[in-house]
């Protein structure tokens, strides 16, 4: 080796600990502001995103409602209710005598003609068959 060569071997022996004492603070250094730098980024994607969402729920302020029709449901617990309390649909459905009555001669005795009507429509469209 040449004489130059071991001279600098020397002097990193004598200076080795100064040496790696720099290189570990500049390492550190390095680190932290890698760290700092992502940090960095973090929050302000953190930022886009919650003002991006604020916008969001501004421009839709306004809730959008929708009504439910709810009568039938109603209808159907007011049944239950008067069946557990004794008032069974026979109560509900007979009436006085003189109303009975009427409705007999009126011809509304619950019976509908209506089946007839259809007994005579089926007829029709048989013969027409044929």
């Amino acid at each position: 080796m040449s004489q130059k060569k071991v001279d600098y071997y020397k002097e990193q022996k004598v200076n080795r600990k100064a040496n790696m004492k720099k290189e570990k603070l500049i390492f550190r250094l390095e680190v932290c502001a890698i760290v700092v730098v992502f940090a960095a980024l973090a929050g302000w994607f953190g930022f886009s995103v919650y003002n991006s969402a604020k916008e969001t729920a501004a421009a839709n302020a306004d809730p959008v409602t929708t009504g439910i029709y709810i009568q039938a449901m109603q209808d159907y617990f007011d049944d239950l209710d008067a069946d557990v309390n004794g008032e069974g649909e026979e109560q509900q459905e007979t009436g006085t005598e003189e109303e009975i009555i009427s409705e007999e001669e009126n011809g509304e005795s619950g019976e509908t003609e209506e089946a007839g009507d259809d007994g005579e429509k089926e007829a029709e469209s048989d013969s027409a068959k044929d």
